[in-house]
């Protein structure tokens, strides 16, 4: 299944930009002029943290000229499928450069179905950081918020929301106080403050999503099911 996630918070982005700079990502930018979708190719190359600019690199200069700095210019770049759209943008001789988004949307293809527990989840995972971490702590007892074949969602608290980064790698050691015969690991790849309102309040959080090395097969998946609502170890 497809589906789109909207993902705000800056640093999140900021990381997700210059990783796909390092790699040089391929992106596809567009503008829809005179009711045509104009779709040009190019490379995103380089992150300009001063002035907080990202620059994106054409093999063919004349594929500037079909841009009109009048109409927005969107795009879509390999790195977690990010797509981003901008008001305002610059070009040079063979480069345009938009100002760092403030939010994007992340496109997911959900092959799994998930299993919510949702923000008030009585399940915790024991979670562990391949590296300590500046306050000398590697281990956290994350809420479960849901799981499925291919990966998992955990609610952060707000005083740890900074310690996980998207790319990083972890292990997944336990369900709740039951652990796991072998660690899961898995590697961050979204990060988004929720915010949640009823009719007299709201509140936010951070999630963070994970995505496993190795989809589980459907019946190591269902054991795991299974024995976090039995309360028995794996």
């Amino acid at each position: 299944m497809i589906q789109l996630e909207w993902e705000r918070d800056i640093s999140t982005i900021r990381e997700t930009i210059i990783r796909g700079c390092e790699n040089f990502d391929n992106v596809l930018l567009w503008q829809n002029i005179a009711g045509q979708r104009v779709l040009i190719p190019c490379l995103m190359t380089t992150f300009m943290p001063l002035d907080n600019r990202v620059v994106f690199s054409f093999n063919n200069s004349s594929h500037l000229k079909k841009f009109d700095p009048s109409q927005i210019v969107y795009g879509r770049c390999n790195e977690r499928s990010l797509i981003f759209k901008s008001d305002t943008f610059t070009m040079s001789s063979n480069e345009l450069s938009i100002p760092l988004p403030s939010e994007v949307r992340v496109l997911e293809n959900r092959k799994f179905k998930r299993n919510s527990f949702g923000v008030n989840s009585i399940i915790y995972s024991t979670i562990e950081k391949f590296e300590i971490d500046l306050l000398g702590k590697k281990r956290f007892n994350l809420r479960l918020y849901d799981i499925s074949q291919s990966g998992a969602s955990f609610v952060v608290k707000t005083n740890e929301k900074k310690l996980f980064t998207v790319g990083e790698s972890l292990k997944i050691y336990s369900f709740d106080q039951f652990e796991m015969k072998e660690a899961l690991e898995c590697e961050v790849f979204h990060s988004s403050d929720i915010t949640q309102r009823n009719e007299t309040s709201s509140f936010s959080f951070r999630k963070i999503g994970v995505k496993f090395d190795f989809h589980l097969q459907k019946k190591i998946y269902l054991s795991i099911l299974e024995r976090i609502i039995n309360g028995k170890s794996v």
